[in-house]
């Protein structure tokens, strides 16, 4: 049986630990929302989305052009906020996987152990983001190297995906735990 990255985590005490984490996931990306907001530029309309997706240093000096010193300084700031927000995103939907896998034991053990795969998914995610982020830094920096953007791009990528199917899974499983209580509740 494969573990969840959360069975250090007592079973009773998981919801709690997953709404703590849900909170801090909303905070920071609500501070990241705020840092990043002078990050949209005619190069980078995106703002550090766009960065991350570069995929080449001219296009990357082009969007730090276009953002300036101040500009840095919010990157910079954003990408700091973002190694907090990796821990806490990565956290909070690989234990809301776990939840989920633990409603569907006895009910589909494939569905049950879906949820554990994408829970590990999504940490592997956070590692992807970190990896990233160091790319980024490099290129705030100025290291002028070439494999910093493609570095940034292909870890942005893998990032994203993993982090979709996770939500697209945790969607459908709050769909059919939603079926499940209203059928048994039916007035």
């Amino acid at each position: 049986m494969l573990q969840s990255p959360f069975d250090f985590i007592p079973k009773h005490k998981q919801k709690n630990v997953f709404y703590y984490l849900l909170s801090l996931t909303i905070l920071v990306l609500l501070g990241m929302q705020i840092s990043g907001a002078p990050l949209k530029t005619d190069a980078a309309p995106l703002g550090i989305i766009s960065f991350e997706f570069a995929g080449d240093l001219a296009t990357s000096q082009t969007i730090l052009t276009s953002w300036g010193i101040t500009g840095r300084f919010y990157a910079a700031l954003n990408t700091g906020l973002d190694f907090l927000f990796l821990f806490s995103y990565a956290c909070t939907f690989a234990l809301g996987c776990v939840l989920a896998a633990r409603f569907f034991e006895g009910r589909s053990a494939v569905l049950s152990r879906i949820g554990v795969v994408m829970a590990w998914g999504q940490i592997a995610a956070g590692l992807f983001d970190a990896i990233e982020n160091f790319a980024l830094i490099q290129m705030l920096i100025g290291t002028q190297s070439e494999i910093w953007p493609q570095v940034a791009f292909w870890f942005a990528a893998i990032k994203f995906i993993l982090v979709g199917i996770g939500i697209s899974y945790l969607h459908f499983s709050t769909a059919w735990f939603l079926a499940y209580f209203f059928a048994r509740n039916r007035v």
